[in-house]
């Protein structure tokens, strides 16, 4: 890829409202995939809304499975927005396909690379998000879920999770956040628990990062991308994971 097709993968991006500005989306992209080399490697984009992590593991020489979930009978605004980035990214035939399935209904013989749940491992079922941490069965049906994740991974796979961690402080004292304001706080859980079930069905833990608002820049990503900072600001997080 060229710097100007990287360019007008960006302004496309903005153009079709999946991120704010290009400086955020980069920061974005870096923050969940750091170095990763996609070259002749294959992502499932579990959760991938509108396809914009599997143009960008296309773009990068991978290739990509969008999974998301359409309501029966209905067209989807992701499914069209998808269709619009693979029109004007014509270079992406055969590097990025889309699957209206949900992660439940998905099949495959192929094994990947790379699975990405980026901000969706809580929409896998929601009800058992809720009480994940203190049930059992919701606990086993997380477990049924991972371990059908660990199947679809090669030897020596990644597992990538963002999502937001359940304890925040604006929260705490019934306050929305103001950097999170429509957050449904009760229907996520703490990294610490995801990883926990992760390493029951056999994935090897591999790293925990927090995020920074995007638009504070590169130092207050270094001063506050930690746990604490964390609680009173996003409370988003990525874990790692190697199979």
């Amino acid at each position: 890829m060229t710097q100007s097709s990287w360019e007008f993968f960006f302004d496309l991006a903005i153009e079709q409202k999946l991120y704010s500005n290009k400086r955020n989306l980069k920061t974005h992209l870096n923050f969940i995939f750091d170095d990763f080399d996609f070259r002749e490697k294959n992502m499932l984009d579990v959760g991938g809304g509108s396809g914009l992590l599997s143009f960008y593991a296309g773009l990068s020489g991978g290739y990509s499975i969008c999974l998301e979930p359409e309501l029966n009978g209905s067209s989807s605004s992701s499914l069209k927005k998808f269709d619009n980035l693979q029109k004007k990214l014509s270079n992406m035939s055969g590097k990025v396909e889309y699957e209206a399935k949900s992660f439940q209904d998905y099949e495959s013989q192929n094994k990947f690379d790379i699975i990405v749940m980026a901000n969706s491992v809580n929409h896998l079922d929601e009800n058992a998000t809720i009480d994940l941490h203190e049930n059992k069965e919701s606990r086993e049906i997380y477990k049924k879920l991972f371990s059908k994740v660990h199947r679809l991974l090669k030897q020596n796979g990644i597992l990538i999770i963002t999502d937001c961690n359940r304890y925040n402080f604006f929260h705490s004292i019934g306050l929305k956040s103001p950097f999170m304001p429509t957050i449904e706080w009760q229907k996520h859980q703490s990294p610490y628990t995801w990883s926990k079930l992760l390493n029951e069905v056999g994935f090897k833990f591999q790293s925990l990062n927090w995020s920074s608002p995007n638009g504070l820049g590169r130092i207050a990503r270094v001063l506050l991308s930690n746990p604490l900072c964390a609680f009173f600001l996003l409370s988003h997080f990525k874990i790692k994971f190697l199979k």
